[in-house]
This record gives C-alpha cells, structure tokens and sequence, in this order.
C-alpha cells in the first residue's frame, strides 16, 4: 500500500491549478475575480470576442476535467488490482509454510534440545566386585518402578553390579526382572528407585525409516554419556547379514535367532551396549548391541523386543550369579576362596546338621561343594585365583578333612536325601552351581580312548546325572547310594539310549568327592 500512497501524492503535486476548476458555486464572478488576462483582453475585443475567449476557456476546462476523471479512474482501477486481488498461490502457500517450516527446521533440534531431560533415563553399568570398579556397557530406564533395559551378554560380566547416573548417583543392581539369551537383553531392577526417575519412551510399532536420523548414548571406552548422531541405513534380519556377521553373531551371542536389527551409522564403541538409539523426537528404537567395524556399521536389536520383555517383567528378581558367565562366577569364588572361608563353610553348614531348612541353607551347601570340587579336582581354574602354593596345599588339606567327617557322619537315609535333593534338582543344570546330592549308581562306562564315567540317577527322581571319573579308582556297585559334592561345571550334557527319538539327556557334573551310604 505505501508504493500506492506515494503513486497518490506523486499525483497530487502535478494536478491541474485551481483557476482550472468549474465548481457549480463560481458561475459568473469566479472567472472574473480568478482571470484578470482574460478580462482585459475581452474589453479590448468587444462582447463577441469576450463570449468566444469565454467558450474556449469552458473547453478547455471540460477537455481538462474530461483528462482528469479518465487519469482518476485508471488509479482506481489499477489501486484495486493491485490491493484487492492478490496472487492465490501466496494465499495458499504462505500460512503452509507458517504451519510446517518452523517444524522442519526445529525438527534436528528437539532431540538436541531434550537431551539434558533424556540422559536423566541413561545409566552407566558398572561391575562391582574384589577390589573392580569395571564399566561393563549401557542401559536405559523403561519403567519407574526402577527396571532398567540392556544387553544380556552386558550382565552376564558381573554377578554383583550398579547402576550409576548422570548427576553420579549410583543404585545397586538387585538382580534380573527378565532375562531373554537368545536376543541378548536383560532387565534388571534397581534395589532403590530415585524419586525423579526418568522412564524413556519405546517407540517399537513401526521400523524407523531409512536415512531418518538417530542418536547414540554410552559410554564409549570411558567416555561417559556420550552421545553420537547418524542416519538409518536399513532395517535387517540375521539371515540377510554377510556371512561372516552371521557367524560372529551365532559364536558371541551363542543364538540361532533370526534377530531384526537397526543397521544404522552412529558410532559405537566398547561401553555403549546396551544403550539406547533414539530416534529425533527422543524415542528408543533400539538397543546399541554390536558393531562391523570392517563396513563401519552400527547395530541396534529393534525396540520390539525390549517391549516383548518387559512385558514377561517380574516382580521376584533372579540374582546376577545366576545367570554370569562361567568365568565371572570362578572369578570371584576364587577370589573369596581359602583354607579360612573353607572351614567357615564347613562349620556351618555342621551347625545346620547338613539338612537345610531354606534356599540360603542349601546355598552354603552350594558354596562348599563347589569349593572342594575346585580343590580337589585336577585341571580346574584354581590357577585364576592367584594363589600361592602353600595356599594351594592348605585348601586341600582342608577338603579332605572336610570329606573325611561326612564319611564318618551317620545320614539318615529319608530325611537327608528327600530334602538335600529336593533342593538340589532346581540346580542341577545351572552351569558352574555346586550342588550336593545324593545319586545311586546305575553302572560305569567307557568311551573312547578309554575314558570313564558314571552313570547316576539323582535318588527319589527319574533325572540321570554323568560324572566324567578322570581316570579316577572310583568303582561303585550298581545300587549303591552315595553323597557327592560336585559342581556342573560348563553347562554340558550328555545324551544317551538305545531309542533316538528318546535319549535320556543327563547333566554332567564335576566330582572327585563321593561317601558311599552304607
């Protein structure tokens, strides 16, 4: 409007002067009084030439009026073209761009923007453990009653474990709500739930879409809640990996699961398992699980599994020795085992009269089977634990008088092998559980190269048990009853029979340490 204000003015300072205008209130004195020229020349001239000036002037002033009203109305027409009829593709298009650029341009920024209120929901997981303070890898807040999602092979390093925080709070990891191996993920709860605990948002009903952006959190070697920003390259299953993804994944993960996963571009690096990938409006999509570094892709299991689990979530938590890795439980046994703790065990469990009354009883039973057969057997991973040989010679010293007393123990027959086995079948095929039984022969067998073992049936049950004898004497009549102290020591089974389709599958268990009933 101000370029038509201007064209306005620009036209009013050369309009036509006043003595032009033919308003009806100047009939007769307003030439007279405006035209003194004019005046004289008609005098000069007469009436006649005075009444032709007159018509020339009442002419020219309506030519000039005639100019002026067709110059006014092509203003107005071209004022209202221009004022009144505006292009109706800016109509359009104007308020479209309102609605979605801000969005649009603000879009890469939300995540950036809530990211100090995200990382309150990202925890660092440390081991805890003799004299270790080890970053074990990632995990994320998925319900505020303090559970906390992950990888599976991340807490499978630690049988004792806490979850530390941004702001450096740190709550003890009490144990596993549930547990799912075969697509690595575990949620483990927290002994104490802080009272601004941030749950984040699984985002698992559709895949991401590809080269959508995404963001990282962990704690790559060290450097804690780090988040690292890239796309999504594709959605893949295993089975559509490289081969040698494939195989990687069937050897470290011990699964044939057909996982679906994030291939996607944000780096990770050793500490960021089990953390969260987010898409940009602060969802976890996926758990940060493995990496090619060879392609320089990233892999993320889909959110979907996460949800599955939480969902099989409960409220009764299994401890985190339960489900460690072989290595991590001997760790730190050994760590804990001398001839002092050894003749502790012993004395308490004598105290108990080797009948226990609960799990806690039956779990000192445990500990002491386990450390005699590490003592005792040849070839175990006692060298892991550091010790010197003279304590090696006291830590068996005091095993065999540990053996020595339970032979010269009277058992009673029903009471002792009902209970102690009722306890010992939930165990049995846990790997690395000492247990403590009692089990009647059914016969000895060879294998080849001339190896022994010992078929036995863990008394009062149908459940067959093997015990590699290692070239052990140990010979024992078929029907012959006797307590062993032993331990499942890799997870190992046997399976044997004259029918194929019904093998009998039989835990195998580690012992050097048997008292025959009489």
């Amino acid at each position: 409007m101000k370029a038509h204000l201007d064209g306005f003015c620009f036209m009013k300072r050369f309009s036509p002067p006043t003595q032009f205008d033919i308003s009806p209130d100047s009939s007769d004195s307003a030439p007279e009084v405006a035209l003194p020229a004019i005046q004289r020349r008609e005098e000069a001239s007469g009436k006649d030439s005075g009444r032709l000036v007159t018509k020339r002037l009442i002419g020219i002033a309506s030519v000039g009026c005639l100019l002026g009203a067709v110059f006014a109305v092509w203003w107005m027409r071209t004022a209202v073209k221009e004022n009144v009829a505006p292009d109706p593709v800016a109509v359009v298009t104007a308020p479209a761009r309102e609605a979605i650029d801000p969005t649009v341009r603000s879009s890469p920024d939300v995540l950036a923007d809530q990211l100090d209120v995200i990382e309150l929901g990202v925890v660092k997981i440390t081991s805890k453990g003799p004299g270790t303070d080890t970053t074990l890898g990632s995990g994320f807040v998925v319900d505020p009653a303090g559970l906390v999602a992950t990888n599976y092979h991340v807490m499978a390093e630690a049988t004792a474990a806490e979850a530390v925080f941004k702001d450096g709070r740190s709550y003890r990891i009490s144990g596993y709500a549930a547990v799912d191996v075969d697509h690595d993920l575990a949620i483990v709860k927290l002994d104490s739930v802080p009272v601004d605990l941030k749950v984040l948002q699984l985002q698992y009903d559709n895949d991401p879409r590809q080269l959508s952006p995404v963001v990282a959190i962990g704690h790559p070697h060290g450097n804690v809640f780090s988040p690292f920003d890239g796309i999504v390259s594709r959605i893949v299953s295993t089975s559509e990996l490289p081969q040698h993804s494939q195989r990687f994944l069937r050897d470290y993960l011990r699964s044939n699961a057909d996982h679906r996963w994030i291939q996607h571009t944000a780096q990770i690096s050793a500490g960021n398992s089990g953390g969260p990938l987010l898409n940009r409006q602060g969802e976890v999509i996926g758990v940060n699980t493995w990496v090619d570094r060879e392609a320089e892709l990233s892999y993320a299991l889909h959110a979907r599994y996460v949800r599955n689990l939480c969902e099989a979530a409960s409220a009764d938590v299994t401890p985190l020795k339960e489900h460690a890795r072989q290595r991590v439980v001997v760790r730190e046994m050994l760590a804990q085992l001398n001839a002092g703790s050894l003749e502790t065990l012993a004395e308490d469990c004598a105290k108990m009269k080797w009948l226990p009354q609960s799990d806690a009883d039956y779990g000192k039973l445990q500990q002491l089977a386990w450390a005699i057969a590490m003592v005792r057997l040849p070839n175990t991973l006692l060298d892991q634990g550091g010790l010197t040989e003279a304590e090696r010679e006291r830590l068996i010293a005091t095993a065999d008088r540990v053996i020595a007393q339970l032979r010269e123990r009277r058992w009673d027959g029903v009471g002792h092998v009902t209970i102690l086995n009722e306890y010992a079948s939930k165990h049995i095929h846990r790997s690395m559980a000492g247990v403590m039984f009692f089990g009647t022969v059914e016969r000895t067998v060879t294998g080849e190269g001339g190896t022994r073992g010992l078929l036995m049936q863990l008394a009062g049950t149908e459940q067959m048990l093997f015990l590699p004898l290692d070239g052990s004497l140990f010979d024992a009549e078929p029907g012959t009853t006797c307590l062993v102290l032993g331990v499942n020591y890799d997870g190992k089974v046997v399976r044997y029979g004259e029918n194929p389709l019904r093998l009998i599958t039989a835990p195998v268990i580690a012992s050097r340490s048997f008292v025959p009933l009489p």
